[in-house]
């Protein structure tokens, strides 16, 4: 097989790993929404239980009530976040049985075209998968709250678009009085907090591709004993060298993660390259 990247094969392997995965994709919409209807009810009835009666003022319960409804949005993607970032794990969770990689290591496309495909497939399904059981799950909840909190009923992504939209109101109406380093600021802490988020589905990447079996525990151990000493480090770094100038230290820091990212991919593509159908170790080394 060529080597060279070619977009019409990269195509190709799309459309057949979407079909053949269609019924795990389904089971995880299925999960996800289940989650969230199960988050979405559990706030409810601690609403009823709370809010809901003859005693409580209507307008405290109402701004009780929007209130826990915009946590639980809060909630419920922080939940999304953490499990687009253990997706990872499962980049080539369709190469568990020697049937299953004698099918995809056998496919008419390059080993690059295949690990993009399923670097790509595993990010962007998800997404999908999140945002459709997110927004049917608040349907399911206000349909719900009309007999759970009469009268109160409301929409928690109707909610979740209001809370960004009075923030960021908040913020050009007060960008004004702001100088050139605090807009500089916002905006390294931004790609910082994103380069971090896009760094832990990396990391998960990369220990899908090197692990065998159990793919996000084992990579959750090795993070969970890499990751303080990482920080200690950088921690020391900081002081020692930065001292008061936090965007600088942001900007370095953003820049690491970044680096880190494109390394953390490089390293699960050759480690994809070595895969062979036959593996009884406990890596893909």
């Amino acid at each position: 097989m060529n080597n060279q990247f070619n977009w019409n094969r990269f195509w190709n392997l799309i459309k057949w790993d979407t079909v053949m995965r269609k019924g795990a994709t389904r089971r995880t919409a299925l999960t996800l929404l289940f989650a969230f209807c199960f988050i979405n009810i559990c706030f409810l009835l601690y609403l009823n239980m709370h809010y809901c009666n003859e005693e409580v003022d209507k307008l405290l319960a109402e701004m009780m009530i929007r209130k826990c409804l915009g946590g639980c949005g809060n909630l419920e993607m922080f939940g999304a976040f953490a499990f687009l970032i253990l997706a990872g794990g499962n980049v080539f969770k369709n190469m568990r049985t020697k049937q299953q990689r004698i099918e995809f290591l056998m496919l008419p496309a390059s080993r690059m075209e295949k690990f993009a495909e399923r670097a790509l497939h595993i990010l962007l399904i998800n997404t999908i998968c999140i945002v459709v059981a997110f927004l049917l799950a608040d349907k399911v909840s206000l349909l719900l709250s009309l007999f759970i909190i009469p009268g109160y009923g409301q929409s928690i992504t109707l909610k979740l678009i209001e809370n960004v939209t009075y923030d960021a109101i908040g913020f050009m109406t007060i960008v004004g009085q702001l100088n050139a380093r605090h807009l500089l600021s916002a905006g390294l802490a931004l790609w910082t907090m994103l380069s971090y988020v896009a760094w832990l589905h990396s990391v998960y990447v990369l220990g899908g591709t090197f692990f065998r079996r159990h793919h996000i525990l084992l990579t959750t151990c090795v993070l969970a004993v890499v990751w303080p000493i990482l920080m200690f480090i950088w921690g020391l770094f900081i002081l020692y060298n930065f001292g008061d100038k936090i965007n600088l230290a942001m900007l370095v820091f953003a820049i690491l993660l970044d680096l880190c990212i494109i390394g953390d991919y490089v390293l699960a593509y050759l480690i994809f390259k070595r895969m062979q159908v036959i593996n009884n170790r406990w890596n893909n080394l």
